[in-house]
């Protein structure tokens, strides 16, 4: 408010006496020469009879509307424009789960791109690595189906045999150390997405993308006693390959590889025939545990490495989220080892 100076004031802004008889301004209690009433942003006088703004916790400092919000409104994480208050004052974007980018709600259906491996959006000023796929495999793939990476995971992509050789024997160290005895010489292969889309597998009719196969065959041998009668002796599954979607980050790699070997080795080590959410609830855990073993990284490494842990956790699908949650509690109450041992022999998880 406006007033004229009488008794001694002081200027808030130049810290000067206001004369008598000298208009003064009044805010939140402090006075100010009209000249003086400036904005902390563009340091421009603020007319009395225009809105101003202040940050909270900082209310001494006065900004003209405008440049309070070019200074503070949230910036696009895809556009990296400031996202301004609606007709109705309020300031509306969307959020990506986890990572809490904030950005303007028409980049969700505009054809902004997401990381393919943790779902981060693309910025005007970092654009992602598209992966090149065989022609055979682009004439299968549709545009939704379209894989990029952002920088940060695009640095770690495994893309030659010889990192999968590295990788492979990284996890049969691990698996040894859970007790869980893997083979030397599994073959581990690369391969494009339609090499694991064109099984029809339950994975994709259960929601997930498919970024993991293992491939088996079931070995019987049977006793004939008469031309009608025979009796079944043994039952040996053999691992023939397993299959991971090239391309992936090494964390993500990893996490694939770590639920393909388990699904090996429940085949390998004959185990009844079990539910789809008994064994991918398995797989996950181990996928899981691996992740969790992993030392600490630095910066994205270990933002992606908790990424995919809590994806992992957070999955809301009954086969492998809640087959997951079911592995997982029992882990923590019997161990890794008396899961695997009560599963083998019941076909089922402990209560």
């Amino acid at each position: 408010m406006f007033g004229l100076g009488g008794s001694r004031l002081d200027c808030f802004g130049c810290k000067q006496g206001i004369k008598g008889g000298t208009e003064y301004v009044t805010i939140r209690n402090k006075v100010f020469h009209p000249h003086c009433f400036r904005c902390a942003g563009c340091q421009g006088v603020i007319p009395h009879h225009t809105p101003f703004s202040s940050k909270p916790g900082e209310e001494d400092q006065f900004y003209h509307t405008p440049c309070y919000q070019q200074l503070f409104a949230p910036e696009c994480c895809v556009c990296h424009e400031k996202m301004l208050p609606n007709h109705n004052g309020m300031i509306e974007y969307a959020v990506t789960p986890f990572w809490n980018q904030k950005f303007c709600r028409r980049h969700s259906t505009d054809g902004t791109s997401k990381c393919f491996a943790c779902q981060r959006m693309e910025s005007v000023r970092e654009r992602h690595v598209v992966l090149s796929e065989s022609p055979r495999a682009a004439g299968v793939a549709s545009a939704s189906n379209r894989r990029a990476l952002c920088l940060s995971c695009a640095e770690s992509v495994v893309g030659s045999s010889d990192d999968v050789a590295v990788i492979y024997r990284e996890m049969v160290s691990f698996f040894g150390s859970l007790g869980a005895r893997l083979p030397l010489d599994m073959p581990v292969h690369l391969v494009e997405t339609s090499a694991l889309n064109a099984t029809h597998s339950h994975r994709r009719s259960n929601g997930h993308n498919c970024l993991g196969m293992t491939m088996s065959e079931e070995r019987t041998t049977v006793r004939h006693h008469t031309m009608f009668e025979s009796e079944v002796i043994a039952r040996r599954s053999n691992v023939t390959a397993v299959l991971v979607l090239y391309g992936l980050p090494r964390m993500l790699f990893s996490s694939v590889l770590a639920h393909e070997c388990t699904h090996a080795y429940i085949k390998l080590n004959d185990f009844p025939k079990l539910t789809l959410q008994t064994e991918e609830g398995l797989c996950q855990l181990l996928a899981y545990l691996w992740l969790k073993a992993q030392p600490p990284g630095e910066g994205d490494k270990e933002k992606e490495k908790l990424y995919h842990m809590t994806k992992i956790f957070e999955d809301e699908s009954v086969v492998y989220g809640d087959g997951f949650r079911m592995s997982f509690e029992a882990y923590t109450k019997y161990g890794l080892n008396r899961v695997l041992s009560h599963v083998k022999l019941s076909g089922a998880l402990p209560l």
